[in-house]
């Protein structure tokens, strides 16, 4: 990190991230909505008492946001749909495949229920679905080529980030492999789009699924779902799917419904375009750098990982279970899980949060 992007980041800070709940480290879960954001949804309300006199409006914003989105992920706009939320996206993604009784589905290990369930419920079609061993949460290599040299799936399911142990998936590497068996996969960003570089991870991926309200800072709930592939089906239709004179729109938009969610697109867009302002590589860069700093204020408290595989995401490990009240009544917010909470930490975080964190853990 040089001078000039450190204060950039603090000047970014001062003029975007509200300060009303004390040390926040908790944008694994939800991230603070931009000023910039709110300003936007309040500007933007009054239009909602005009009715159909703001579609075109309305539409003007929704194709500004899938633009920013599209960039970010690496694809064209023509490529990615807007859905309700990251479940949504990957259930649709399930339904719209042409399966067959036989049909193999891989989900790596430790994934969050919403990239489990969505596959899973494919069992009532006769579709085989097989999580590969938990290594401590890790996904490992070794276990993956070995399962996909004796059981080769058709798709596979796997998170860029793991949000249950922070874990950064060796993604290019598995997608050698799974390519390897013909096999196409969905890899789940919501743990990276907003804080991790994304198209040169992402390149070859059939489908990629994620939300807005993480460290993209948008408000809830807008999900996407991008599709680099052309053999599948959308299972419904709605206005938003429709061209006017009623074919299904061309690309991923055959994918999105029916309404859109306008007030939460708006908020969004207003997010990209501010988010759009720092470099990509330097919030990566401080945001990582902020998760070493603060393993390193824990020390052996903090769950151990590969440095290759660490992630803006820090897990650490408490002496008994801790009430996340009682955290919030310090002026911190995390995520406990038992004994262990979950700390994620953006790249304008300050070394003053860090240490102040890392001062209330330690005592846990």
């Amino acid at each position: 990190m040089t001078g000039s992007e450190t204060l950039e980041l603090a000047a970014f800070r001062e003029d975007q991230v509200p300060d009303q709940v004390g040390i926040y480290l908790d944008y694994a879960r939800r991230g603070l909505l931009l000023r910039s954001a709110r300003e936007g949804l309040l500007r933007f309300v009054p239009s909602l008492q005009k009715g159909s006199t703001e579609l075109a409006a309305q539409a003007e914003t929704r194709e500004s946001a899938r633009r920013r989105l599209a960039r970010l992920v690496g694809v064209t706009p023509q490529q990615l749909a807007f859905t309700s939320n990251t479940t949504t996206a990957i259930a649709l993604l399930a339904q719209s495949v042409s399966w067959a009784p036989g049909d193999r589905v891989l989900v790596a290990p430790d994934e969050v229920a919403s990239n489990r369930l969505p596959w899973l419920a494919l069992e009532s079609r006769g579709v085989v679905v097989e999580e590969l061993p938990s290594r401590a949460g890790r996904l490992v290599l070794e276990d993956l080529a070995r399962v996909c040299r004796e059981r080769p799936p058709r798709w596979a399911a796997l998170s860029l980030v793991s949000l249950s142990t922070g874990q950064l998936r060796p993604v290019r590497e598995a997608l050698d492999i799974l390519h390897a068996v013909g096999a196409k996969v969905c890899v789940d960003v919501a743990q990276g789009i907003g804080v991790l570089r994304l198209p040169e991870r992402l390149r070859g991926v059939a489908a990629v699924v994620g939300c807005g309200r993480k460290w993209l800072c948008g408000p809830p709930e807008v999900g996407f779902l991008a599709l680099n592939t052309e053999d599948l089906s959308p299972i419904s239709a709605g206005m938003c799917s429709l061209e006017a004179h009623g074919a299904l729109r061309p690309g991923a938009g055959a994918w999105e419904g029916g309404v859109e969610p306008v007030l939460a697109l708006v908020g969004l867009e207003a997010s990209l375009e501010t988010l759009g302002r720092l470099s990509g590589d330097t919030v990566e860069a401080a945001a990582l750098h902020n998760a070493e700093v603060l393993r390193s204020l824990l020390g052996d408290r903090a769950k151990a990982l590969p440095a290759e595989e660490r992630s803006p995401i820090v897990w650490v490990q408490t002496r008994e279970p801790v009430d996340p009240k009682e955290l919030v009544a310090r002026g911190l917010v995390v995520r406990p899980r038992g004994l262990e909470t979950r700390v994620s930490a953006h790249a304008w975080s300050t070394l003053a949060e860090l240490e102040q964190a890392a001062a209330i853990l330690t005592r846990l």
